[in-house]
């Protein structure tokens, strides 16, 4: 038999490697623009610490007991280490970086939520004043629930996140 020149391809067409590429979510931008920031600032702060430490030119540590201080930096490095690992992991479109982002953004929903029921900044406030704070207090509390939700389970990120082309395929509908 002669080869047909006008026949399609014996290759598997219904999984093609050129799939349009998927958008990364806004709550995915904000989430890398926070942590981005958040990174900066711990470096900074990590890096004064350790040069206050080895010049030992600052009250403040020299009255820490070294274990506590040593505590404190580990607990500060994780949390940078944490923060690094949402930067990276949702650029690189991997798991652990949406499990990261998710733990960043359910801590700041938790820390909302327990300003909204338990804390009480000043109990000599008007009735308007108390609204207020309520309202924006809720504000945020409602706004970090949604963004919880955009980033780690809507549809859209979960086709962000998936590594396989069927599941992108399933979350697109």
């Amino acid at each position: 038999m002669q080869h047909n020149p006008y026949s399609p391809p014996a290759a598997e067409l219904s999984n093609p490697s050129f799939a349009a590429p998927v958008k990364k979510p806004k709550s995915a931008w904000l989430i890398q623009i926070i942590s981005s920031i958040v990174v900066v600032l711990l470096t900074i702060g990590l890096a004064n610490d350790f040069i206050a430490i080895v010049f030992k030119n600052t009250l403040r540590l020299a009255t820490i007991s070294p274990q506590r201080l040593f505590i404190f930096m580990a607990l500060r490095m994780m949390i940078l280490i944490l923060f690094i690992m949402v930067v990276w992991g949702v650029q690189q479109r991997k798991l652990y970086g949406r499990i990261c982002g998710c733990l960043v953004i359910a801590a700041m929903l938790a820390w909302f939520v327990y300003q909204l029921l338990f804390v009480n900044s000043k109990a000599s406030m008007n009735g308007a004043a108390a609204l207020g704070e309520f309202t924006a207090k809720m504000l945020f509390s409602c706004g970090a629930g949604y963004w919880f939700y955009a980033f780690g389970f809507s549809p859209k990120a979960l086709r962000y996140f998936s590594t396989d082309y069927d599941d992108a395929q399933i979350y697109s509908t």
